[in-house]
């Protein structure tokens, strides 16, 4: 957030409430200032590329303090590690920061213990005794595993000192095999700040539910389970209530139920495991209930056709009610305290997004804390402890804005930016375009919009989202950001096949993967050339996932129109993929086989589906990227497409990576955002300077991602 709009916000603010509000004192080195003169220029990659600031932060069990991990940013020293930094909120507008250095620790969480200490969720290499032992590959090769990764909880008190490792490694009770994972708290027993609750496995094997002292870090039984145990869930007072067990030498999952306050257990239900798998597609459980054998589950309601937020009763097996439904639109997430774990609120998304709050006293301030913020943002509160409220502000041009709200006192103090860099440039216009299909459907996608000179019309890139059961929303996409801000206007269409808009829109799309959904992407782009809103002659198309498969097919159905491809992560051959799946087998293939299509009964239908069978109608210049670790979309995919591109003597090029199916760390996006931008360039403008040099140090690079990020400045072209 600027500081000019900061300013133009707070005087606003006093006029709605008639309150005083504290403008408080911006952490120099995370609330970043607005320019001195002139208006702020479109970012630079390397400010897209920075890891995230402020990222979860929380609030302690008193309100008074907040927590947070901060990643090292570009201007910090080098060597500077990463921090667990603690503000004092006693006094809002006086924020007091405390910086924890935690070298050579990888973090992967950080909460609150109590209002005095922080449990760190840390990632390990153990040693194992002895000679260890051998593992056997997929491949049939073994190998001997003398170390393995394993996950354990520290506590520290909140000025670093005082650490205490939870559970005790000196005996053989929990240094096992068995406890790879022993940073999953069940909960954080906020009427017993001195201890949680941590599932674990004892020596003989039973995962055990364990009361652990922080201060101390020994741990003694809560409550027993057995060797068949897989989880345990407690209630909103922090008993456990529910327990899942394995049965029938691992083929059935029994549920088993307790009432509060009591010690015996009953099986609310029994059922084979695959038919739990299709139970929990049906309802998916997202959050705990306040009932002791309810879940709160994603439910698609076959009288509306949307997917709303439902109770489901495991002793009945039957719907307890609606926690929210929408008649038109599925439910797209629900807010859940980090302290509690409690549903507080959900959020979908019409054109825009939408937000509605379990809690009343919430829900009575969002409508002037959505004219606060103004339109084209969401203020959603995260977090509630006593009258502060911890509220996360995002929207397409607000990558996240932190800021305590006090209700009894209607007054609101900002806390941080969780991409301090990005808070200093002017980032995109992001807008709504309705325009009709070629049978008459409406549709709509979002324009992202670039900050060049009047003129010519931008090129354009095309970048329909993944899924296809997915959707983009009117929020900040960190990839059409960085797109639009070389100079290119972002078109991401909401084709028939996405989620987010009803059972029935959702399943237009099955077994159109190649035909309907692509000419509701198509009539799109069309539309956009009618009105004259780009330049015909500098069209690309971007996707991940099936994104990536749609930008390959749009290259194949209009090899005219588009000037290159880039298919991140994609499928190009859906038999092959197909056989991969069944191989695999399970819910994931049925799903498949009604997506992509059956086989068994259309064969044809996926061969013509497949842009790797059609490589020689693709005439514009192909860029694959792909993980060499990518579970869902095997990195085959991408190298028969290779194939088949070469064959075709089509002009490509192919960069595998080390990472998995999605960009999982900072390092991978940078590396995949600097190809895309350079591709871009090479085939929509003519690179010159320093853009021109990188360019020649990459070519040299052997196909492989190197470290070159650079300053570009889009209007230098």
């Amino acid at each position: 957030m600027r500081a000019a709009a900061f300013a133009r916000r707070t005087r606003r603010w006093r006029i709605i409430t008639g309150a005083g509000l504290l403008a408080g004192v911006l952490l120099a080195w995370l609330m970043a200032a607005g320019p001195a003169a002139g208006q702020p220029r479109p970012p630079a990659i390397t400010d897209f590329t920075a890891p995230a600031a402020m990222e979860n932060p929380q609030l302690s069990p008193d309100g008074r303090s907040l927590l947070f991990v901060r990643e090292p940013q570009p201007a910090d020293p080098a060597g500077t590690p990463n921090q667990i930094v603690i503000i004092d909120l006693t006094d809002p507008g006086e924020p007091r920061a405390t910086r924890l250095p935690l070298p050579d620790m990888t973090v992967r969480w950080a909460a609150w213990g109590n209002n005095e200490r922080v449990l760190l969720g840390l990632e390990l290499m153990a040693q194992v005794r002895g000679a260890g032992f051998q593992a056997v590959r997929s491949d049939g090769t073994r190998t001997r595993i003398t170390e393995i990764r394993r996950s354990q909880i520290m506590s520290v008190r909140r000025d670093g000192q005082d650490p205490v490792m939870l559970f005790d490694f000196s005996s053989r009770q929990f240094n096992h095999l068995f406890n790879t994972r022993l940073d999953q708290v069940s909960d954080f027993l906020l009427h017993d700040p001195d201890h949680v609750l941590l599932p674990a496995r004892s020596s003989a094997g039973s995962l055990n539910l364990y009361r652990v002292n922080i201060e101390t870090g020994r741990a003694r039984v809560a409550v027993s389970g057995s060797e068949a145990t897989i989880a345990f869930f407690t209630n909103a007072a922090g008993e456990a209530t529910m327990r899942w067990d394995l049965a029938g030498y691992g083929q059935d999952l029994r549920i088993l139920v307790r009432a509060p306050g009591t010690r015996r257990w009953r099986t609310a239900q029994r059922v084979p495991v695959n038919e739990f798998q299709r139970l929990q597609r049906d309802y998916e459980w997202t959050a705990r209930s306040d009932v002791h054998d309810e879940a709160l589950v994603y439910w698609n309601n076959p009288e509306t056709g949307t997917t709303g937020l439902y109770r489901y009763a495991f002793s009945t097996r039957e719907l307890a009610g609606a926690a929210f439904s929408h008649p038109e639109y599925d439910v797209s997430g629900v807010i859940v305290d980090p302290l509690t774990l409690t549903a507080l609120g959900v959020t979908w998304s019409d054109t825009r997004r939408r937000l509605m709050m379990f809690d009343e006293d919430i829900n009575a301030h969002l409508p002037a804390l959505a004219a606060f913020f103004g339109e084209d943002t969401l203020a959603f509160p995260v977090q509630r402890v006593g009258e502060r409220v911890l509220i996360k502000v995002t929207g397409p041009g607000e990558p996240g804005v932190f800021y305590l709200y006090d209700m009894d006192a209607s007054q609101i103090w900002p806390i941080g930016d969780r991409q301090p860099l990005l808070a200093r440039r002017a980032l995109a216009r992001v807008s709504v375009h309705d325009y009709g299909a070629r049978d008459g459907t409406g549709l709509f996608g979002y324009l992202t919009w670039p900050q060049t000179p009047a003129g010519d019309p931008p090129p354009l890139v095309v970048l329909p989202h993944g899924g296809p059961e997915a959707r983009d929303h009117h929020d900040f996409d960190r990839l059409a950001q960085l797109i639009a801000a070389q100079g290119y206007l972002v078109f991401q269409p909401q084709f028939r096949g996405s989620h987010g808009f009803g059972r029935a829109f959702a399943e237009a799309g099955y077994g159109q993967w190649g035909g309907l959904i692509q000419s509701d992407i198509t009539d799109g782009v069309r539309d956009l050339l009618e009105r004259g809103l780009v330049d015909p002659d500098r069209v690309c198309a971007v996707g991940w996932s099936f994104g990536g498969y749609s930008a390959l097919m749009q290259a194949v159905l209009e090899p005219g129109l588009y000037r290159c491809v880039i298919a991140g992560a994609a499928p190009s051959d859906l038999p092959d993929l197909l056989g991969w799946l069944e191989d695999e087998g399970g819910e994931v293939f049925d799903y498949a086989r009604r997506a992509m299509g059956d086989p068994n009964t259309a064969m044809d239908q996926l061969i013509a589906y497949s842009p790797a069978r059609r490589a020689r109608e693709i005439q514009a210049p192909v860029l694959l990227l792909h993980g060499r670790r990518d579970g869902v979309v095997p990195v085959e995919q991408s190298r028969i497409m290779e194939r088949a591109l070469k064959a075709a003597r089509v002009e490509h090029s192919y960069i595998p990576h080390n990472g998995g199916h999605n960009i999982a760390t900072d390092r991978q996006w940078a590396h995949v955002a600097t190809r895309i931008v350079f591709f871009l360039f090479d085939h929509l403008q003519t690179p010159r300077g320093a853009l021109a040099q990188a360019r020649r140090e990459m070519d040299s690079a052997d196909g492989e991602i190197v470290d070159i990020i650079v300053e570009i400045d889009p209007f230098d072209n």
